[in-house]
């Protein structure tokens, strides 16, 4: 059966999480939380560590149980089902292999709980190991194994049982960066052969937007955004939004009646108008997007702006700068590039920031 277009807006929901609340101890951790996450997605839970990212993930698993709200899987609401009877798996950061089982015993065990014919077990065991690229390891035991193996057994743990949801929470967390960029390479084409929801927790804003049909992005246990990875790279819904996802120059402006903005900087179109309403207001724009120019190059733009060099940092293949203009600082990063000058410490140059890229928010970056 051909897997599900995940980037079709008509497919089923599967995971519909509607007002969904939890204290633990004193800390409000999910606060009136709704979700909908459809069949053949990958979607993808960001935030930073203590936004509730692992507890929603473990409400949904039925590991945790909700104060208030609603979560239904496959159209059920999950509180008529028992953790084991769920259609879902979990992966952990942790592996949780058992110590005194091989590979294959880790693999099958969840079947055998089940009762599921032996002559079935291994024909699904001997797949999931090939799914995951483990099968060479089905004698081993787990203190014989590398992390990345451990994890590839892990997953097949998870994937024998055929979930139609795989929860994973922040499985390549505890894995070295060669190996664990390795692993992610992998995990999106599984999902697209398998066609199954895989639901991924991780606070690596690179990892979620290069594996995810879908973000939501949480924040102190509320849903701060949810869209597409180029919907939230373009378009942050917030300032705290903008500073999570990456680094970010601010300006604090005031919108003027022609639709301009003035800052400590300079006076700025922006093709932005819809993000706030006040007069008094922050315009932001990512490094990348600022052009770096001959001194007076494009100086009659409205958003041209002479410089100093204050500092630049050549990174690998990667060149970053920080300018000063008017004692405010702006940073711009840029590739190596033969054809391209390399600016140094106290040169005169153009600044260009294109009205697309300037994007406008709400001056308080937190609700009081």
């Amino acid at each position: 059966m051909k897997p599900p277009d995940p980037q079709k807006s008509d497919r089923p929901v599967v995971i519909s999480i509607e007002n969904v609340s939890k204290t633990l101890g004193s800390t409000r951790v999910l606060e009136q939380l709704s979700l909908t996450i459809h069949e053949g997605e990958f979607f993808t839970l960001l935030g930073p560590s203590g936004c509730g990212k692992t507890t929603l993930l473990r409400i949904i698993a039925g590991l945790e149980n909700a104060d208030a709200g609603l979560v239904t899987i496959a159209g059920r609401d999950a509180r008529t089902w028992p953790a084991h009877d769920r259609p879902v798996n979990t992966v952990f950061q942790s592996y949780a292999l058992f110590p005194h089982m091989t590979v294959w015993n880790n693999t099958a065990f969840g079947l055998r709980m089940k009762r599921v014919q032996e002559s079935e077990i291994a024909v699904r065991v001997k797949e999931a190991l090939a799914l995951v690229e483990a099968g060479q390891l089905q004698d081993r035991m787990p203190a014989q194994l590398s992390g990345g193996q451990k994890q590839r057994v892990a997953l097949a743990r998870a994937l024998v049982n055929r979930p139609k949801v795989l929860l994973l929470d922040e499985p390549l967390s505890a894995l070295d960066l060669k190996l664990r960029h390795q692993l992610r390479s992998e995990l999106l084409p599984l999902q697209r052969r398998l066609g199954a929801t895989f639901l991924y927790v991780t606070h690596d804003q690179e990892e979620a937007f290069a594996l995810s049909d879908r973000i939501a992005i949480l924040q102190t246990g509320s849903l701060a955004q949810v869209g597409t990875p180029t919907e939230i790279y373009e378009n942050p819904g917030s300032r705290q939004v903008a500073e999570f996802l990456g680094e970010w120059n601010f300006l604090e402006a005031s919108a003027n009646a022609d639709g301009s903005f003035t800052t400590d900087v300079g006076r700025f179109e922006a093709s932005d108008h819809s993000s706030a309403s006040e007069a008094s207001c922050c315009l932001g724009i990512r490094p990348e997007r600022i052009q770096v120019l001959e001194l007076n190059s494009q100086a009659s733009s409205p958003n041209a702006i002479q410089a100093t060099v204050r500092e630049t940092r050549l990174l690998g293949g990667e060149i970053r700068y920080t300018f000063c203009v008017n004692g405010v600082l702006l940073k711009s990063r840029c590739l190596v590039d033969g054809s391209r000058k390399v600016w140094r410490e106290g040169d005169q140059v153009t600044l260009v920031l294109p009205p697309g890229s300037l994007k406008r928010f709400p001056l308080a970056i937190h609700e009081a």
